[in-house]
């Protein structure tokens, strides 16, 4: 008779598969993800506004996962922090300051402010000693919140975010799947990089975001960078210079396919659809304020320029002044509730700095680095003072 024993000893564990599985997945996580490979891939996300958004999230995600600088600045918010701070110069001014501040830009085209607070979030592994908010009252649109690329990527169920509502169970295994392991939270980059390696760079902003393909007019090389701006809609915005009209840099805008769609969006913005009442978004900055207050590091909340341009009576269909003022007081007075700093920049550029309503160009992104800049150092001496007044 056969040793049952022996035979016992021979016939593997029915869990031992599975086991080397689940090693196999966690080492293929370590190895791909968190060693930093992938993010070396560049994945082929198309050619649209949507994919220039996940290439966005991807090198946000690839940055936060990567990279650990010491004293850390995070700067977050949408495409007007995007191409309206340059980090090279500011790089160079707070060096020259000796100002002790290595700043990450996290932004993202049309980023709300949960998206905005999604980000901060995810960086706080770099420890940063101050995190500033560059808003404006677009990022509070009421819809859509939950089908953005940066939420579909950097939530998961650690972040409990208020406008959430108590997951069910299937949601609640999705998001703690989602927090421990990686290759589940970035498939969807993991696809688009098995769809091929694109040798095209992930340019920050697309030729047809702000421009149309027609090779753009370099007389004013300090304002407009070639590609981003039409003959035909130069030659209306050097008329604008000279009428200072609204009609007349209406016609330019309206003359880039960028500019029509910006001036659709600006019509959209009212007390009504980005309002604070029963706003998602109100309740998502509350949630970061209170977190970074806990983790005792400073904010700024900056409310970004707006172009004077619009503050033509005739304009009143595309700027809502109200709705521009609710937000000032709202984040003064978030600023003021969670020991943070407000400050107010619509006012910082001149109507010659813009791309449209809101978007510096060349010469305004310069301008507004310079401001940020300043900021930094000030938050930097403020942060000394308080330091030093807690060890005397």
């Amino acid at each position: 008779m056969q040793d049952s024993t022996a035979v016992s000893e021979a016939s593997p564990h029915p869990l031992r598969p599975w086991l080397k599985v689940v090693i196999a997945f966690i080492l293929l996580d370590v190895v791909v993800f968190r060693c930093g490979l992938f993010w070396r891939l560049t994945p082929d996300f198309g050619a649209d506004l949507a994919a220039a958004v996940w290439s966005q999230v991807y090198m946000n995600a690839s940055v936060v996962e990567r990279e650990r600088p010491a004293n850390a600045v995070t700067l977050v918010g949408s495409s007007v922090v995007g191409v309206g701070i340059f980090p090279e110069l500011l790089a160079a001014q707070l060096g020259t300051d000796q100002v002790p501040a290595n700043v990450v830009k996290l932004s993202t085209f049309g980023a709300s402010c949960t998206d905005s607070a999604l980000m901060a979030w995810s960086a706080l592994n770099m420890r940063p000693w101050l995190v500033i908010y560059g808003a404006i009252p677009r990022d509070f649109g009421k819809s859509g919140y939950r089908e953005t690329p940066v939420f579909r990527t950097f939530y998961d169920s650690s972040t409990r975010l208020p406008l959430v509502p108590a997951p069910d169970t299937a949601t609640w295994l999705d998001g703690e799947v989602r927090h421990w392991w990686k290759l589940y939270r970035y498939r969807f980059f993991a696809r688009a990089a098995l769809r091929g390696v694109v040798s095209k760079s992930l340019d920050l902003l697309p030729a047809s975001v702000f421009a149309d393909e027609e090779p753009a007019v370099a007389d004013d090389v300090e304002r407009f960078p070639r590609g981003h701006v039409a003959p035909e809609a130069y030659a209306a915005w050097t008329e604008w210079r000279k009428t200072r009209r609204f009609s007349d840099y209406l016609k330019y805008l309206q003359l880039g396919e960028a500019g029509k769609w910006a001036l659709q969006g600006y019509q959209s913005e009212n007390m009504v659809n980005n309002g604070p009442a029963s706003n998602p978004h109100v309740a998502s900055l509350k949630w970061l304020l209170e977190l970074l207050r806990r983790n005792h590091t400073r904010v700024v909340l900056a409310l970004f320029p707006e172009n004077p341009v619009f503050r033509d009576p005739e304009a009143r269909p595309y700027l809502d002044q109200t709705l521009s003022d609710t937000y000032a007081r709202l984040l003064r007075n978030d600023a003021r509730d969670y020991g943070a700093r407000f400050v107010d920049l619509r006012g910082a550029l001149e109507a010659e700095d813009f791309y449209d309503l809101r978007h510096p160009n060349i010469e305004g992104a310069r301008k507004l680095t310079h401001v940020i800049g300043q900021i930094i150092e000030e938050e930097w001496q403020a942060r000394q003072q308080a330091a030093g007044a807690v060890n005397g």
